[in-house]
Parts: structure tokens; C-alpha cells; sequence
């Protein structure tokens, strides 16, 4: 269900028009902050809109947000002197995942430089590299707010996530049940074997969405069956398995493109998942999907960088606390527990802020969305 902040959020937010909303609250916590924004490497247009969020609202906020996606043709042009950490360049190897480390580094590096930045949000390489190079950026009292993709939290300060790892896992499960029940499969009595898909660059939130959900499955639904997860890879052998669970839009349309070659629809098996509207609808009109889920980046994009430009003029919150973020509402700031019960909390700037307002996607509705 799509609840009445979404929906304002959507109309304010018009990508197509590029429109800057005319809003008259007025604004002086921020006011005048510059916020860099640094996508995950190798990120699709998701990030953009993320931080096409960001940019609509940061006018009215006279915040100013700069943006980059790091480029790994750009690793060799790092500058010898840096304060922040280790002069050297990251090596970079054969594996992507230490290339991505070495580019966003990298990338940090070149947008905090700027002595006008005020605040830092990133979507973060999990990497104790990364995480490093984080810490430090804090130590020289530039705040860190994460979203898609969180830092250690002790590398950070706010992680702005869609809503809780147990919700969002237990969501995943009934995307799933949802589209049983419309291909007439009793979800709550039949025997389903169902399994997990996810893309080679797995988060540790994907991860806990996964355990999340198996839980949710031992409590509601004992008649499942854990099949074999397939790793990164889709599943061609659809015959032993029912239900299909993608915790990444990428591994998502990987699947759906297999059933269609395989001549398969969404009443012969069930793949769902989370994937922006403007990539997975399409799949509902060749019938291969019934719905799927996921939130609002763009709604993202604004918090995340309406916090960072918060901490980054000399605000402070705590656990508890609420930060009324003009035009949006007001976000409460959680322990970082909410995410990971192994989690600490730092007495102030330190927590976790949850959007709570993942969407359910179908056929009839996507076309409302602009991202």
C-alpha cells in the first residue's frame, strides 16, 4: 500500500520535469551546507535517483549537493598528497570487489577534498578499506551518512535504510506468498519449495534479509521447503522448485529473462522480488511476474541528504530523537540494533533512520512511479 508521504513525495518529485518544488517552510538547520554524494561503483541508474531525490528538494533547503559515480578508469589520477589516509593508490587485482574498494576510495577522497563540503553520503563498498577511509573522514569532523549499502556503523554515522532487515526479509517472503496465492497455490497449506537469488555483489543487508526471511517461513509457513540457494547465478532447472526470492533487481531480471526463454509464465512458477518500477513492469505485461517490491529512492535520496547536511552545520541527535525534515516529516533516529542486533550505538550522531515505506508493486500501479 502506498501511504499519503509517498504519494506527495511522488507528486513533488517529478524526474521528468527536473522541477525545482516551490515550497515556503522555512529551513536555517542546513541552511548554506554542502553535501557530497558518492554512489556505489559500478551502480546503475538506482543511485541516481537517489540522488535526483536529493537535488529536487536541496534548493528549497539551499543545501548544495554534489554527486559522482566512482569510475574505475579514473583509479590512476589520484593525487600522491592525501591528508585523509594512505598516500598510495589502492592496488588494484583481478577481483572486482578490490577494484570497487579502490575506486571509491578514491572517489571519497575527491569529493571531501573540497574544503566547502560539509557532510558526506555514501552508498558503501563493504570493505575494512572503505570502512578506514570513513572513520577517518569522521576524525576530521566531516559527518557520514550511508544508504543502499551501510559502512560498519562505527565508520559512520546515520544509516538511512527502507525499513528494518527483519521487515524487509519478512516482506520478501510475502511478495512470495502474494503471488502463490494469485497462481491458485495455497500458500498457507500447499508443499512449496522456495529458494533465494541474489547478485554477486551481495550486501551484509541482503544477507540479513535472507535470515530474516527464513524465519519468517519456519514461524508462518512450515509446509516450505528450503531448496539449495543457486548462489549468483539463475536457476535453469525450474522444475524442482516453486518459488523464487531475489533480493537484488539485477539477479531479478536475470530470472525473468529465463523464464521467458524457457516459454514460462507467472502461473507456472513464482519469481519475485525487490526492483524499481521502470525496469521489472515490463515483465508484467509479458506475464511473468504478478508483483514485487521496493521503495522509494528518491525519498532516500531527500532524508539522506537532508541528514547529512544536518549533523554537517554542528546539529546533534540521539537515539530516540526525531529530525523534522521539512516538507517530508519527521524521521526517528534508531539504534543501530534495529538492523543488526550485534550492533553498538554511539552516544550521539550514531544510529540507524528507517524510511518505513517500502511499496508493492503490480502491473496496475507502477506507472505511478518516476523512477
Amino acid at each position: 500500500m502506498i501511504n499519503k508521504k509517498i504519494s506527495l513525495v511522488i507528486t513533488v518529485i517529478m524526474i521528468a520535469t527536473q522541477s525545482i518544488p516551490v515550497l515556503s517552510e522555512e529551513t536555517v538547520e542546513v541552511d548554506g551546507a554542502t553535501v557530497a554524494m558518492v554512489s556505489h561503483p559500478f551502480s546503475d541508474t538506482n543511485d541516481k535517483y537517489v540522488y535526483y531525490g536529493a537535488r529536487e528538494f536541496a534548493s528549497a533547503w539551499n543545501i548544495e549537493v554534489t554527486y559522482n559515480t566512482p569510475d574505475i578508469d579514473s583509479i590512476n589520477e589520484l593525487e600522491t598528497e592525501n591528508p585523509i589516509e594512505e598516500a598510495q593508490t589502492e592496488t588494484i587485482s583481478g577481483s572486482r570487489g578490490e577494484e570497487e574498494t579502490a575506486v571509491q576510495i578514491q572517489e571519497i577522497y575527491n569529493q571531501i577534498k573540497d574544503p566547502s563540503v560539509d557532510a558526506l553520503c555514501v552508498s558503501a563498498v563493504q570493505s575494512d578499506k572503505v570502512n578506514n577511509k570513513l572513520k577517518n573522514i569522521m576524525n576530521m569532523g566531516i559527518p557520514v551518512i550511508t544508504w543502499g549499502s551501510d559502512a560498519d556503523p562505527a565508520s559512520r554515522n546515520i544509516m538511512v535504510a527502507p525499513d528494518s532487515r527483519k521487515n524487509m526479509g519478512e516482506m520478501l517472503v510475502q511478495l512470495g506468498v502474494d503471488c502463490l496465492n494469485q497462481r491458485d497455490v495455497k500458500a498457507e497449506s500447499a508443499a512449496v519449495k522456495y529458494c533465494w537469488l541474489s547478485s554477486s555483489q551481495e550486501t551484509d543487508e541482503e544477507v540479513e534479509w535472507k535470515k530474516a526471511g527464513d524465519k519468517y517461513i519456519l514461524e508462518k509457513y512450515p509446509n516450505w521447503e528450503k531448496a539449495s540457494d543457486d548462489g549468483e547465478k539463475t536457476i535453469t532447472d525450474l522444475s524442482d522448485v516453486d518459488v523464487i526470492l531475489c533480493t537484488d533487481q539485477e539477479i531479478l531480471i536475470d530470472q525473468l529473462e529465463v523464464m521467458d526463454k524457457k516459454n514460462l509464465t507467472r502461473d507456472d512458477i513464482t519469481v519475485t522480488g525487490f526492483g524499481v518500477p521502470s525496469k521489472i513492469k515490463k515483465y508484467c505485461s509479458d506475464e511473468l511476474i504478478y508483483e514485487w517490491g521496493y521503495w522509494d529512492l528518491q525519498l532516500e535520496g531527500a532524508v539522506a541528504c537532508y541528514v547529512a547536511a544536518y549533523l554537517g552545520m554542528g546539529n546533534v541527535v540521539r537515539t530516540g530523537e526525531t529530525i523534522s525534515i521539512p516538507y517530508l516529516g519527521d524521521y526517528r533516529i534508531y539504534e543501530n540494533g534495529v538492523i543488526d542486533e550485534n550492533f553498538g550505538t554511539g552516544k550521539v550522531n550514531s544510529g540507524v533512520i528507517l524510511l518505513d515505506e517500502t511499496i508493492v508493486l503490480t502491473e496496475e500501479n507502477a506507472d505511478k512511479f518516476c523512477f
